[in-house]
């Protein structure tokens, strides 16, 4: 098992520098005391989720008899057929691609909400960071790059991607792509 981090060609974030320990992917470590942690397992097991919902074939049975219970607070406990939604989506009111965008939004949204105050105004200005926030506004803007008409309000670049801090608003070429399964896929997600 590595001990090192993977960091994308121009820079990562780090928050805490602990050892991995977790191989997720071919070069992708996960820090069991990383900030993200959690949010990536889950999405994760969320993800691999997805083979037995579609995967008719091997998994004809898939939740069969299965309720999911949600514990409620202030309302009663939600039960949910699983069997039946499992259904819906084979039967195609949500293509396993879009289920796999919105997990994906949801890491986004997630991860990005999940900084602190604090930190977020440390890393301010930070061309990966501001990346991150960008994602997150895709994320939560139906899986489109969203300006409003001060953004980007500073250089972001992460990989190969570069947003323009010059061209604001609707004067920006990327709004006009999607996010995920456009300018990016799910795994560029998880580094």
């Amino acid at each position: 098992m590595s001990d090192h981090v993977i960091e994308p060609r121009t820079g990562s974030l780090a928050f805490g520098g602990q050892p991995v320990n977790l191989r997720v992917l071919q070069d992708l470590v996960l820090d069991a005391n990383g900030a993200f942690y959690n949010l990536v397992l889950t999405y994760l097991v969320a993800s691999a989720g997805l083979t037995p919902v579609y995967d008719t074939k091997n998994y004809p049975e898939f939740m069969k008899g299965v309720a999911g219970v949600f514990p409620g607070k202030e309302t009663v406990d939600a039960r949910a057929d699983l069997a039946e939604c499992v259904k819906l989506a084979r039967e195609g009111t949500i293509p396993q691609r879009q289920a796999e965008i919105s997990l994906c939004c949801m890491l986004a949204n997630s991860a990005y909400e999940s900084i602190s105050e604090a930190n977020k105004d440390r890393l301010r200005g930070n061309p990966v960071f501001e990346f991150l926030r960008h994602t997150r506004n895709a994320a939560s803007h139906g899986n489109a790059w969203y300006f409003s008409p001060s953004q980007p309000s500073a250089h972001a670049e992460w990989n190969k991607i570069v947003i323009d801090e010059s061209q604001k608003g609707d004067l920006n070429s990327l709004p006009s792509r999607a996010y995920f399964y456009g300018t990016l896929q799910p795994a560029d997600l998880l580094y």
